[in-house]
């Protein structure tokens, strides 16, 4: 049976042992490979991505669809943030300017107030009946609640650039009704702050009254007490002093005239009596030089003195005419001294007369500083009610300017705000802005569709590439297996592997098992004889059919193969290559029957096929070590290559008993399906009878989806080296 095979190259001594334990770690990714890798499940879960990304879109647009055409529209307001104040006496008593950023958020406050609302619903009902379905999209008369919600609701109030100036925007579903309703909140707020202005001066100006009312009522007690106590202690006054110190001054002032008027008269007096006492004839006296007779006389004398110098010039001085000129000329000198003598007598006569005033004005003088002195004592306290009347008539002024003002300010005050513009009915719709709406939804589907695959990636455990196999479980992989389906063409899709690695020898999934083939020949195992044991997880893995490819492949090309369907349970080797076997491994086993009666050729490959039946057993036969050994020795001559297909791992103890007696152990993995928890158990298990598995052999994998999306696989590029037919 083994004439003209070929020989099997074995690794040196050692080999063996590290190839098996050749589990790769985990280690990191870099970045590229992250973004590769998004790629990657992104292309491989589109479907779910654009389900995701279909139904957003579709609710999207039904949502924007069904929307409602909403304007706005936007009056601005100035606003001064005044501050009410009716306490400080030196401010204004209605507004006063603040800067404040609080003031104007107060503003803000009182426009979206309810009160203002209320007078804005009032107003725009009266213009329009249908305002409160407008504006709360009812079908039916509205609540006043759900209007007043409404209406506040969609007032919206900016403050651009931190400034005085408020932008009111109105949003609804009719243009007229935004504009007008925008003007109206101006409207009504302006109207609000008129009344408090009005509110706070009626306030200010009743306590006013009150405060003058009874500041009256004080002023006259205080004045009557004044004057009573005038009249008590005869201390009547005119022109803001007593009669007594009126007097006193009169008297002060004749004094003084007094006393200056004498001492002119004395000094003229003096000055006369000097001048006679230097020689003087008194023609020179100033009261001489005054008086119209010595004058006269003096004319007089001129006259005579010419007569007589005129007669002297002509006549002896004892002519009569002489002598009688120098009488006439004596005559008149003698009238001018008497005259001069009454002058002087006249002047000590004036002399004594004032004198005489001045002593008698400085008497009374005296006589009413006597009278003054005796009324000091009741003035200082007339002075004191006068003081407190005073203090009490100009609280009283102050007050009576105060309420002035306040009904002044009331009416010609400056506003508080004042609008600057007014809102123009909007000729296109704010809302919905489609546009951005299909762009923000865009942008949601986007979001959750990825963030559907990236859920999808986490909840998926499942093996999917070379390189997961390598990371998440650190053991080696050797080989996908793919489907037929992923890399035939035309009715060899329908092909069974087995038979579509014979049809199709230089396609991926003969190139597959062989490579296979070659690394169980490159690990090696006993002297002339390898045994190598597939087993999985679960059922449905895929290691049968493994099983029976790398069987023919090892087979056709010249090894002398066994292939031995370890599954007692639920066998299907001998189904798979269309036999009917009567004996298989558990009869051998039990000594029931010879080996050679229970192996059959697989006519094709010249593979020989060690079945199982599907019949009671004892356990004894197939647990048995040393029936198995036994088994093992008889083949170790006859066959080259020995391929146990045991049952999956995790059901059967069997089957990890037939993995004991293996040169390699490896772990079939169906591709897309088996969980690494799951294959991780497995592991966990061969690993605590010392089984050490070779490597991790993936099945059923879809290489066209490989090549699509696992970048990271070994098999990413295998379109360039695909040799399926083209049928």
């Amino acid at each position: 049976m083994n004439e003209h095979l070929p020989a099997i190259v074995r690794p040196p001594a050692g080999q063996e042992l590290a190839r098996q334990g050749n589990a790769r770690t985990p280690r990191p990714l870099p970045p590229v490979d992250n973004v590769r890798r998004a790629l990657a499940a992104l292309r491989r879960r589109w479907i779910a991505f654009a389900a995701v990304f279909a139904i957003v879109m579709l609710l999207a647009s039904i949502y924007v669809l069904r929307q409602i055409p909403q304007y706005s529209a936007t009056s601005t307001l100035l606003v001064n943030a005044r501050v009410l104040n009716v306490q400080a006496k030196d401010n204004d008593v209605v507004p006063q300017g603040s800067a404040e950023d609080k003031a104007v958020s107060s503003e803000i406050e009182v426009i979206q107030s309810t009160d203002v609302a209320r007078r804005v619903i009032a107003a725009m009902e009266a213009r329009r009946a249908d305002y409160g379905k407008i504006v709360t999209q009812y079908d039916t008369p509205p609540p006043a609640r759900a209007v007043l919600d409404a209406t506040r609701g969609r007032l919206k109030i900016d403050r651009p650039g931190g400034t005085n100036v408020l932008a009111l925007t109105f949003t609804a579903a009719d243009p007229v009704i935004a504009a007008d309703t925008a003007n109206e909140f101006a409207r009504q707020y302006l109207a609000v702050k008129v009344d408090n202005r009005l509110d706070a001066a009626r306030v200010a100006n009743g306590a006013l009254t009150q405060e003058l009312d009874r500041l009256r009522s004080r002023v006259v007690d205080a004045e009557a007490a004044v004057a009573s106590f005038r009249r008590a202690n005869n201390l009547l006054s005119a022109n803001g002093e007593t009669l007594t110190e009126q007097e006193q001054s009169v008297y002060k002032q004749q004094e003084a005239a007094a006393q200056t008027q004498l001492a002119e008269e004395r000094a003229r007096l003096s000055t006369a009596r000097s001048q006679l006492s230097r020689g003087s004839s008194g023609d020179d006296v100033g009261e001489a030089l005054s008086s119209p007779v010595v004058n006269q006389l003096r004319s007089q004398r001129a006259l005579a003195s010419a007569k007589l110098a005129q007669l002297e010039a002509r006549y002896q001085p004892a002519h009569p005419d002489v002598v009688r000129a120098k009488q006439e000329l004596a005559d008149i000198d003698r009238e001018i001294q008497s005259e001069i003598s009454r002058v002087m007598s006249n002047l000590e006569a004036r002399v004594q007369v004032a004198s005489k005033r001045a002593g008698a004005a400085s008497g009374i003088a005296s006589a009413s500083r006597g009278e003054l002195a005796a009324n000091t004592a009741e003035s200082v306290q007339l002075n004191e009610l006068e003081r407190r009347a005073d203090a009490l008539r100009t609280n009283y002024n102050t007050m009576l300017q105060r309420q002035t003002a306040v009904a002044s300010q009331a009416v010609v005050a400056d506003v508080d705000a004042r609008q600057l513009s007014t809102a123009l009915i909007p000729e296109q719709p704010s809302a919905p802005n489609r546009k951005l709406s299909l762009i923000l939804a865009l942008a949601v589907a986007t979001v959750l569709g990825a963030a559907t695959v990236a859920l999808l990636q986490l909840l998926d455990q499942t093996i999917t590439s070379s390189r997961q196999v390598e990371d998440a479980l650190g053991v080696r992989h050797i080989v996908n297996i793919p489907t037929v389906q992923s890399i035939a063409k035309g009715p060899a899709r329908d092909q069974e592997p087995i038979d579509f690695i014979l049809d199709e020898p230089m396609s991926i999934l003969a190139e597959a098992m062989r490579g296979l083939l070659l690394t169980i020949e490159r690990t090696g195992g006993r002297d002339g004889m390898i045994v190598v044991g597939i087993t999985s997880a679960k059922a449905e893995e895929g290691k049968s059919t493994t099983a029976a490819c790398l069987a023919r492949i090892a087979a056709i090309s010249g090894r002398r193969t066994l292939l031995i369907d370890g599954d007692i349970r639920r066998p299907s080797v001998a189904k798979m290559f269309g036999l009917t076997p009567t004996v298989g491994l558990t009869e051998v086993l039990a000594e029931q029957a010879p080996l050679r009666d229970a192996m059959l050729r697989d006519e094709r490959s010249g593979a020989y096929i060690l079945p199982s039946l599907v019949q009671p057993y004892e356990h004894r036969h197939i647990n048995s070590e040393q029936n198995l050994r036994t088994l093992m020795d008889r083949l170790e001559s006859v066959f080259d290559l020995v391929v146990i297909d045991t049952a999956p791992s995790l059901g059967a103890v069997e089957s990890r008993l037939l993995m004991n007696f293996v040169d390699q152990a490896y772990l079939a993995v169906r591709w897309k399906h088996t969980g690494v928890p799951l294959v991780r158990s497995a592991l966990k298990r061969l690993s605590a009878i010392g089984i050490r598995v070779s490597g991790v052999i993936m099945t059923r994998v879809n290489l066209r989806s490989v090549a699509a999306y696992a970048y990271d696989d070994v098999d990413h590029g295998y379109a360039a080296y695909d040799y399926a037919p083209k049928r």
